[in-house]
């Protein structure tokens, strides 16, 4: 498992490291304090609480048979269809790199809580490049989305910029929309808004897990480097927490274990595997 580190500016130098600044994918939030990601009508389930969520160490091939699969549709606005995004690994065209992100986090979900995201197939809608929320209603209202048993979340993309926002999800109808940010954080971001999926809440100021080492608090931290996949990137700015960790805490970690069955009403075995229908 790739793992995220806080590599600090005098341990650079020490050692010579070459220094990669990041080209955002869109304007960076000059104000931490904005809220860069609303959930709409979601009525969330908390549960109690629990303790920390400790990973799996079965072998990887045991965990992802026994893991429960929900199925994702991708849909690209015309924007997002000529888009392509700067890798470690080269440039990838848009369906390319959407699945690759999904992959980084599947690989960090079923560990965690059994459960990933199976998306490859995916269609297109028209947006007018209104603002945020307007887009998101506008994606599930010309594709007459409804989550069913061939699709179970609706993950969009578009092209051009939401600003304040990079992603914006109604976990009611199991839909998302998302606007790249840059590599070293857009894994996390997609992490985030599925966790709403899944009835997690933001945790804002005020908040008892405001402060918490968790994937949903929009605590603003300051960041000077980051690294990510062998690269390191200069963010100096004060950044939400989302955007710096893979943990979830006590709450969240039970909640998504309470809820990650939401899409299923009965399961059955075929050739050892467990598969999902949704209600």
């Amino acid at each position: 498992m790739k793992m995220k580190v806080t590599i600090t500016l005098p341990l650079i130098i020490l050692i010579a490291l070459p220094l990669f600044w990041s080209i955002p994918n869109s304007s960076s939030i000059e104000n931490p304090n904005l809220s860069w990601e609303p959930e709409l009508n979601s009525e969330s389930t908390l549960i109690g609480s629990s303790s920390e969520t400790q990973v799996n160490v079965e072998p990887l091939e045991t965990i992802w048979d026994n893991a429960i699969s929900i199925k994702v549709l991708f849909a690209a606005d015309e924007e997002e269809l000529s888009n392509s995004y700067w890798t470690p690994y080269g440039y990838y065209y848009w369906r390319l790199y959407a699945y690759d992100i999904l992959e980084k986090v599947n690989l960090r979900l079923v560990q965690k809580f059994g459960v990933y995201f199976n998306g490859w197939e995916y269609v297109t809608w028209h947006s007018d490049n209104s603002d945020y929320v307007n887009r998101l209603y506008e994606m599930v209202n010309e594709l007459g989305w409804r989550s069913n048993r061939v699709y179970n979340v609706l993950i969009g993309f578009t092209g051009t910029s939401m600003s304040p926002a990079y992603g914006v999800v109604d976990s009611s109808i199991s839909a998302i929309l998302i606007h790249w940010k840059v590599y070293w954080a857009d894994d996390n971001l997609l992490e985030h808004e599925l966790g709403h999926i899944f009835r997690l809440h933001d945790h804002y100021e005020g908040d008892p897990h405001y402060h918490d080492d968790c994937i949903m608090s929009k605590e603003p931290v300051w960041q000077d480097l980051w690294g990510e996949d062998g690269y390191i990137w200069g963010v100096f700015a004060y950044e939400p927490r989302v955007f710096f960790t893979t943990n979830y805490c006590s709450l969240c970690a039970y909640t998504l274990k309470a809820n990650k069955d939401r899409y299923m009403y009965w399961w059955y075995v075929i050739w050892g595997k467990y598969k999902v229908f949704p209600v």
